[in-house]
């Protein structure tokens, strides 16, 4: 009785931070983040691969390209501190190979693309005097659901067609640690979960740039597909007084399937200014789970984003320096509940972003920031989140 009491209370705290994993789905790339991630119709540099592959015909010479970034999150509850975490990643590594056909413009490309990253690490103990007991309670998720992406376009007269494929093959590692002590005895209990994924991802885009160049316009669709994802838990714990030790390991397997998505881009070049804005619709209430012989919906609200960005070109020579701007807004997968649980709301962040750079005949150097605070009520408490991703990329394109 008293394990089966604890093992109960070792799962609670997974519920809040299951919130924590970001399901918008979104391209990478730091100049594209400078803008707010108003991108679909712009997708002029190797991280096209991600936002629409059909703007990686705008390359004509071979690209190598990495990504990486600082992100941190610091949240309050109800006014006091709640969790506070940081971590670097690499995000992105791409290389774009033209092939020139005579007629158009054929292009090939590859990717390692980090879909979501779901960093997350908290620490929390307290004390229960109506029982004389103490617990400390430790968390830790690291890495990312990541994917390799080829990815093939091809240009048309005043039409760009393109395909990439996201090969889903890594997700990440959690573990969950509880400590329990009363006058009966102790129980350290660790629970380590392994995310072994694997699914293909299609998407297909287009864009479309009348004469004159003053306008883009770019279209995107992600194809429903099937992940398979198996959860490999390692179970130990150790116990003293009346608490046994207790070691076990078993697999969970499951298969998410995931709905279509649509994004829409236009952007507008006014010489050295360009303005983009994107929508883009994730319809997530169509998201079933397949697991144990059952299929069941996933209850999630739809994500629809919007997205827009400015970026201004300052040239000096042969140097030219970028200043961004953009903002976006960042539907979640949860809403607001009150103290019995009952939903409200969907929960919606707003993020400001920025960014520049330095863009040499064959080097690109390009940083951004995006910040923003948002808030949201948790089981009727008072949740304050503040975000802030900081990404740097270099690109080498051949002469």
């Amino acid at each position: 009785m008293r394990k089966a009491l604890l093992l109960t209370l070792a799962t609670v705290s997974l519920t809040a931070f299951a919130q924590g994993m970001n399901f918008n789905l979104m391209g990478s790339g730091a100049r594209a983040l400078g803008m707010g991630g108003a991108f679909i119709a712009m997708s002029d540099d190797a991280s096209a691969i991600t936002w629409n592959p059909a703007g990686l015909t705008q390359l004509i010479k071979p690209e190598v390209g990495i990504m990486g970034g600082f992100k941190m999150e610091t949240a309050t509850l109800n006014g006091d501190d709640w969790y506070s975490y940081s971590h670097g990643t690499i995000d992105f590594a791409s290389l774009v190979m033209p092939v020139s056909t005579g007629f158009s413009n054929l292009v090939i490309a590859a990717a390692y693309h980090s879909m979501i990253d779901v960093y997350a690490f908290d620490t929390y103990s307290y004390y229960d005097y109506t029982v004389d007991s103490s617990h400390i309670e430790t968390l830790e998720v690291s890495g990312a659901y990541s994917a390799i992406t080829p990815a093939i376009a091809i240009d048309l007269p005043m039409v760009a067609i393109g395909a990439a494929t996201d090969i889903w093959f890594k997700g990440p590692t959690d573990e969950y640690k509880y400590y329990y002590s009363d006058s009966s005895g102790t129980w350290d209990y660790t629970q380590t979960r392994n995310y072994d994924v694997l699914g293909f991802g299609v998407v297909i885009g287009g864009l479309i740039t009348p004469p004159g160049g003053f306008v883009k316009i770019g279209a995107t669709m992600r194809l429903p597909f099937s992940m398979k994802y198996n959860k490999d838990y390692d179970i130990h714990a150790i116990g003293t007084g009346a608490y046994s030790d207790f070691d076990t390991t078993y697999v969970d397997s499951a298969i998410l399937h995931w709905p279509m998505m649509l994004g829409f881009g236009v952007a507008l070049n006014f010489s050295s200014l360009t303005f983009s804005v994107d929508y883009e619709m994730r319809k997530y209430s169509n998201m079933e789970v397949e697991e144990n012989g059952t299929t069941y919906n996933n209850e999630l609200p739809d994500c629809n984003q919007f997205r827009v960005g400015l970026e201004y070109l300052l040239s000096l020579g042969p140097v030219g320096i970028p200043l961004r701007l953009g903002f976006m807004t960042d539907p979640r997968t949860y809403f607001n509940t009150d103290m019995n649980g009952n939903e409200g709301d969907q929960v919606i962040g707003k993020y400001i972003t920025f960014g520049t750079g330095l863009l040499l005949p064959n080097i690109n150097f390009d940083f951004s920031m995006q910040i923003g605070p948002s808030s949201y009520t948790f089981y009727g408490n008072d949740v304050s989140q503040s975000n802030v991703n900081v990404l740097a990329s270099f690109v080498f394109r051949g002469m």
